[in-house]
């Protein structure tokens, strides 16, 4: 558990050796996927090697997208070992080769919580991706309807995807690089994407998942409504829509 501000700061990240939670909001409005189409066949769940796991979305034809604290040990380093990504509905499986980051120690700067992982596999040629057009700002989208989706075995199995419409970025912080929403998030939903969806399901990345304010508690919290006190948080597709870029032009 990270302190910030007084209050403990929880990722929303599972294992079998430790239990961070993150809030749900009034009485739950996650629902399971059941067809796999765009964008929920885009988004997977990512294996490390310590038996965590959190949710990576694809943002390249071999490229996926996760919050950093996903890949970092205890000491904030970066974890080794095997890591493996699984699409759902039997869209396919990959190892991860390469990294790149923003801080393994993001505690206190929410705003570089982001990892881009290159895979041994190019699942997005088959499946689609997140592309260049498809990441948008933060700021523009501020309490808009969007749609969280992620793997969390408090909404469902823990290899089942599950996804919320209607929630919102509720506020700004960090001069717009970070935002507090009401997505409902719980363990395993740490890099889970924050859509913006028009007709046709094509949606926009507007954010990633990465944690929660827990208020010293250190249990999973079910609130009547959403404050700030309580807010779960994410961090802005603008701090890595240049590094996916990058990314793909370094392969």
């Amino acid at each position: 558990m990270k302190i910030l501000l007084g209050l403990i700061l929880v990722l929303g990240l599972v294992s079998e050796a430790r239990a961070e939670v993150d809030n749900v909001y009034g009485k739950g409005q996650r629902k399971a996927v059941t067809e796999f189409k765009r964008p929920f066949n885009r988004i997977g769940r990512l294996e490390g090697p310590d038996s965590t796991y959190c949710t990576a979305s694809l943002v390249g034809s071999n490229l996926i997208l996760t919050a950093a604290h996903c890949i970092a040990n205890e000491k904030h380093e970066l974890m080794t070992g095997a890591y493996h990504f699984i699409l759902p509905n039997g869209g396919g499986t990959a190892g991860v080769i390469k990294f790149w980051y923003g801080s393994l120690n993001a505690a206190n700067t929410r705003e570089q919580d982001w990892a881009i992982l290159k895979l041994d596999a190019p699942l997005g040629t088959a499946n689609g991706y997140f592309g260049t057009d498809d990441i948008t700002d933060i700021q523009s989208q501020l309490n808009h309807h969007l749609m969280i989706a992620g793997y969390s075995s408090q909404f469902s199995d823990q290899y089942a995807l599950t996804y919320e419409e209607g929630c919102s970025i509720r506020s700004l912080q960090a001069d717009g690089k970070v935002g507090h929403h009401d997505c409902d998030a719980a363990p395993g939903d740490s890099g889970a994407p924050i859509l913006s969806c028009v007709e046709n399901n094509i949606c926009q990345i507007v954010a990633i998942h990465v944690a929660a304010y827990q208020g010293g508690s250190g249990q999973a919290l079910t609130l009547e409504s959403f404050t700030e006190q309580f807010a779960n948080i994410s961090t802005s597709a603008s701090n890595f829509s240049q590094a996916i870029l990058q990314a793909r032009q370094e392969q």
